[in-house]
């Protein structure tokens, strides 16, 4: 079994203890077609790529989810905004799909921003917008390459606050029925890689071990909860209001 993951920290406990022959690493945006494909049989696949392609779900095998802050994913906006309705541009990381349709659903839904009249701008001027959506380990260890003060919005906290659900950010996904064996490797290298977080954590440099840790620990969430779950369906919602997406039931294994 090829298994596509993502190249992210908040992955690790889920990927750490899968066989290095069986692992093939893609951005988030790039699973999808891999696994459309053929070149995996599984991948830790953004939600809105599951929701799109009409693709099985394996969430008991492991999701990448948070109920609150995600420390990951967020809004830096610039020093004169005060509220996110203020927006007016923005550069939004492709990396997750998930992640930019959520932001695009934030900003309508809650803040009133018309994404008809919202700039989007370009990676080499991304500088100049009133907000970045990034995404991943550059948000966690807080690489933001720029001189300008900026203010982070986590997006996890966001959605918790209008919501008062959770999110899930990604999980496990096929095209095809996985066997009971294959469910099984990927589960008992959930199970390890969760007793193994302090492990993990130390093959990071010094500096970085105690944040590794604590993200790992107690902003990800690798099982679906009843507050994530909600948060899926609301997310699902959201996205045929806003015509995201094409409305059709999760295939749930």
């Amino acid at each position: 079994m090829k298994i596509g993951i993502v190249p992210y920290i908040n992955a690790l406990p889920l990927s750490y203890f899968l066989e290095n022959n069986q692992i093939i690493k893609m951005y988030p945006s790039e699973l999808a077609a891999a696994l459309l494909n053929g070149t995996v049989d599984c991948a830790l696949l953004p939600l809105y790529s599951i929701i799109k392609h009409k693709l099985r779900m394996h969430p008991d095998a492991g999701i990448i989810a948070c109920d609150g802050d995600v420390g990951s994913v967020g809004f830096y906006t610039r020093s004169y905004i005060e509220n996110l309705s203020q927006i007016q541009s923005i550069y939004m990381d492709k990396e997750s799909l998930s992640s930019v349709y959520l932001a695009k659903i934030i900003l309508k839904k809650f803040y009133g921003v018309s994404l008809y009249d919202l700039e989007f701008f370009h990676y080499d001027n991304r500088e100049m917008a009133d907000a970045q959506l990034l995404i991943g380990d550059k948000v966690l260890f807080s690489e933001i390459n720029s001189s300008l003060p900026y203010k982070f919005w986590d997006i996890g906290s966001v959605w918790k606050q209008n919501t008062g659900a959770g999110f899930m950010f990604a999980s496990w996904a096929s095209q095809r029925a996985l066997t009971p064996a294959e469910i099984a490797v990927l589960k008992n290298a959930k199970t390890a890689g969760l007793a193994h977080i302090d492990h993990i954590s130390s093959t990071f440099n010094k500096e970085q071990r105690g944040l590794v840790n604590d993200y790992l620990t107690n902003s990800i969430i690798y099982e679906p909860t009843p507050a994530i779950k909600d948060g899926l369906r609301l997310y699902k919602d959201y996205l045929k209001e806003y015509q995201y997406s094409e409305p059709r039931k999760l295939k749930v294994a």
